[in-house]
């Protein structure tokens, strides 16, 4: 009789936790459904090439005029030397005289 008491306690705990476990596993597919549903309706926005502005221009031509600033800044800064800068000593072979000789 006693065997089966303590073999009874442990089923109950067995299905306590198997409870458990479904109920958590039930709330990430909830969770997953709705990040699903978030994906596919962006998915089906940009399939009609449609999608949220993430610039605050008011119309293209901001943006394009901008873009524009930005690259002429390039430019500038190409031709003035400044476009990048590198601190550390290049090396061929551990050699600095192997290097290639600035212009």
């Amino acid at each position: 009789m006693r065997l089966t008491k303590v073999f009874c306690i442990t089923k109950t705990e067995d299905l306590s936790q198997l409870d458990l476990d479904v109920d958590i596993r039930k709330q990430r597919i909830s969770e997953l459904e709705l990040r699903l549903k978030d994906l596919e309706e962006q998915y089906f926005l940009a399939d009609f090439s449609f999608y949220e502005s993430k610039y605050d221009f008011q119309q293209a031509q901001e943006y394009k005029q901008h873009l524009e600033n930005i690259r002429s800044q390039q430019k500038h800064m190409i031709k003035a030397g400044e476009a990048s800068i590198c601190n550390r000593e290049w090396t061929v072979d551990g050699d600095v005289k192997k290097r290639p000789k600035d212009d």
